[in-house]
């Protein structure tokens, strides 16, 4: 007789696919980097000729050659925590440590360490949080990676001069932290790709400011292990807002009010 087995394997080509994808996303944001960092290397260890060179000007350069590593193994290591952050969740290794965390507190301080670090000194920072907001039950550290990740891409995509404005308010649903800009915007048809790990935006202006395509993908992560959900309002060259809903009815945030 004759055994004819027949097996659907769809989802497992298209895991593979997806993870030759992410591999090759990996490489190509690890590589441009790497290949800056040699370039600087190799400028740093040219020998100087004082008959040829300026010192002042070959200082300046050296400088700008250091400053130039600095930028981008905060890039590097960014990037790692990022991977690292994701993989760990997706492969369900991340639980939660929560605790009943001041919202306030919390939001003061992100909104001040991302001010520190901006620098555009051209921005204004606006903060506006109530400060009887509720206590909420989350992991202090992945909520503050989420809201650092939105705050820093409201920094990066802002124009000189803009503004970035840090909220919360309560509803009788939801406790909302929003993350307003004045930048560059997102169009429609884009809006609901950017959360979408290693997705990069086709304006070319966007592109210009860099970044992975990981920021907003860890975020939504992070919220969604709080049972919340994040959201994007945004018009071309008028600016965007980023708002996280932390809902009332899920366990977490009713054992915390």
């Amino acid at each position: 007789g004759y055994l004819l087995m027949i097996a659907d394997t769809t989802r497992a080509a298209l895991a593979q696919a997806k993870r030759a994808e992410f591999v090759a996303h990996v490489s190509h944001e690890l590589k441009s980097p790497l290949n800056t960092l040699g370039m600087c290397v190799e400028t740093l260890r040219a020998p100087v000729d004082d008959n040829l060179v300026d010192p002042e000007e070959d200082a300046g350069f050296r400088l700008e050659a250091v400053n130039i590593i600095g930028d981008e193994v905060e890039r590097l290591a960014a990037l790692i925590s990022n991977l690292l952050n994701i993989t760990q969740i997706e492969m369900g290794n991340m639980e939660p440590d929560r605790t009943r965390v001041r919202l306030s507190d919390l939001l003061e301080d992100v909104f001040t360490s991302t001010k520190r670090s901006a620098t555009d000194n051209t921005l204004t920072f606006e903060l506006d949080v109530p400060s009887k907001m509720p206590a909420v039950l989350i992991d202090k550290d992945l909520m503050r990676i989420a809201l650092n990740n939105l705050v820093t891409n409201a920094i990066k995509y802002s124009n000189p001069e803009g503004t970035i404005r840090v909220s919360a308010e309560e509803s009788d649903e939801a406790i909302s932290i929003s993350v307003k800009d004045s930048g560059i915007g997102i169009s429609a048809e884009e809006q609901v790709s950017i959360f979408n790990k290693f997705y990069r935006s086709e304006n070319q202006e966007a592109r210009a400011r860099g970044g992975q395509g990981l920021g907003l993908s860890l975020a939504q992560e992070i919220v969604q292990m709080h049972h919340g959900a994040i959201r994007v309002e945004s018009v071309p060259n008028e600016g965007s807002t980023f708002t996280i809903d932390l809902w009332k009815n899920a366990e977490i945030v009713q054992q915390a009010i």
